[in-house]
């Protein structure tokens, strides 16, 4: 599916230079009704109009209502608590925006402070990015005529997000750069995973449905994570989520049985048995395999040797899949691919990154019994490096600017919220209306180009702000939130 950003606002509130950040203060509320000329807050002597604020939210409401929509079939999803937080999406996606538009006041009033200016490079990209918003908005007049586009409005949210932006790189200019040579190294692999069928349970089914292409649920957690502002950048496939799964499963398995042992050890105990004799007479028997669970293991182990050689041969991982495809009742038969580092958490991570380039292993899931066949395809994979070390960098800066940013809002103006105006923000009337019937070429088409400018403003908003690597970050919030909510109390 389309990436969308990691919070609300940056879904986009029109192209922000600057991504608006998740979790901010409890503020309530968004709007689909005309504002006039209400105002949302003042700060620093100026006031921010409603206007100005609706269209951002409706920006953000269109957004994830067209890409609900589109995944899911439903925009009903406003009053559920999808971040598990205690708030609704409604209340999450809202506050991002709300946050986003205070603290992008913020920096520009530091910016003015500071003498801090858009050069006429950065000027001039932001001319070009409202040129193109403006042309994706005039080409979807549904969407232009639902979120409000304006050239006024989309010049404002540019203009300003570059500028807070600019603020952002000033700050974390000096952040350190430093990485080691053999830090964050990513191998590619292709490998073909044998999963027991007939004797095991369902769960299996489900798991190996999940190594090759999420489900729905998988998708909704991972949206939810986004719009709480608590999923993490990742370059790792996406069979890496089930293969967390297989790894939790394994810790609640090693859970149940601790909590076993330490039972069986009470009652041992109560008995009057010396610790030798617990130790003794409490271990249980191994597992012993029936003669048709034993012919299921050794035929998978048999069927993996004899893949292992043929990807050794260089033959396709896809055409050996098709040739075990329906002929065992034992297992079933899949291929896939990964990128991994030695931090991943697929099951068979320390197994497969101990391989260089052309070498190949059988590694075994003791929990769910899997066998996997692993190749290495590429022990240096440098394009994956590098995106791990930016997301390392981005880290580092976040940190530097959230280690900076207390020191801006407690010498700033504080916000005059007007709570009338605040009190007219929700989301109960639908922004985006499905189209009726679509041929399913027509949709995949949509999942490109939808609610346009809405997914290519991500790319537009980088062009508009001052430099490429503009910040997107939950942890920098903490510390907006806190400074909101301290100024909020004072008020």
């Amino acid at each position: 599916m389309m990436k969308y950003a990691k919070c609300a606002a940056a879904v986009l509130t029109a192209g922000l230079g600057v991504s608006a950040l998740a979790g901010c203060s409890q503020l309530s509320g968004n709007t689909s009704q005309s504002t006039g000329d209400a105002v949302y807050a003042t700060f620093n002597g100026k006031d921010i109009p409603m206007d100005y604020v609706k269209f951002q939210l409706n920006e953000a409401q269109y957004e994830y209502e067209a890409m609900f929509s589109q995944y899911f079939g439903t925009t009903d999803f406003w009053s559920q608590d999808l971040s598990g937080n205690g708030s609704t999406m409604e209340e999450t996606v809202i506050n991002n925006v709300l946050t986003g538009i205070q603290q992008t006041a913020l920096l520009n009033w530091y910016a003015e402070k500071n003498n801090i200016t858009l050069t006429d490079e950065q000027q001039k990209k932001v001319a070009d990015a409202v040129k193109s918003a403006m042309e994706q908005a005039n080409s979807n007049p549904d969407y232009a005529s639902a979120v409000g586009v304006t050239e006024d409005l989309i010049r404002q949210v540019y203009q300003e997000n570059a500028i807070a932006n600019a603020v952002y790189m000033q700050l974390v200019a000096d952040v350190d750069t430093t990485v080691g040579d053999d830090e964050f190294i990513q191998k590619d692999f292709t490998y073909i995973r044998l999963g027991k069928t007939d004797l095991t349970s369902e769960e299996d089914t489900s798991e190996e449905e999940s190594l090759t292409e999420p489900l729905p649920g998988d998708e909704m957690e991972s949206l939810a994570e986004e719009v709480s502002g608590e999923a993490g950048a990742s370059t790792e496939n996406s069979t890496e989520e089930a293969a967390v799964k297989e790894t939790t499963a394994l810790a609640a398995a090693e859970k149940e049985t601790a909590a076993a042992e330490q039972t069986a050890a009470a009652a041992v105990t109560e008995a009057g048995l010396s610790e030798g004799e617990t130790a003794e007479e409490t271990s249980e028997p191994e597992t012993t395999l029936s003669a048709e669970e034993q012919e299921q293991v050794d035929e998978m182990n048999t069927a993996a040797e004899a893949i292992e050689k043929r990807l050794q041969n260089g033959e396709d991982a896809a055409d050996i899949v098709a040739d075990y495809s329906g002929d065992s009742t034992w297992f079933n038969t899949t291929t896939s691919t990964a990128t991994l580092g030695s931090d991943s958490s697929y099951v068979y991570t320390e197994a497969a990154f101990a391989l260089n380039q052309g070498e190949t292993t059988i590694y075994t899931d003791s929990d769910s019994g899997a066998v996997y066949i692993l190749l290495c395809t590429n022990d240096n994979d440098e394009d994956a490096r590098q995106s791990k070390i930016d997301e390392e960098i981005n880290n580092r800066k976040e940190t530097l600017f959230e280690s900076k940013y207390p020191d801006i809002t407690s010498s700033a103006p504080r916000f005059t919220i007007n709570q009338d105006a605040l009190s007219t923000i929700n989301f109960d009337t639908p922004l985006y209306v499905a189209p009726e019937a679509e041929s399913e070429t027509e949709l995949e088409s949509e999942g490109e180009s939808m609610a346009e400018p809405g997914s290519e403003a991500e790319t537009v908003s980088k062009a508009a702000a001052a430099d490429s690597d503009y910040y997107d970050t939950a942890k920098a919030t903490e510390a907006f939130t806190s400074a909101a909510e301290t100024a909020r109390s004072a008020d």
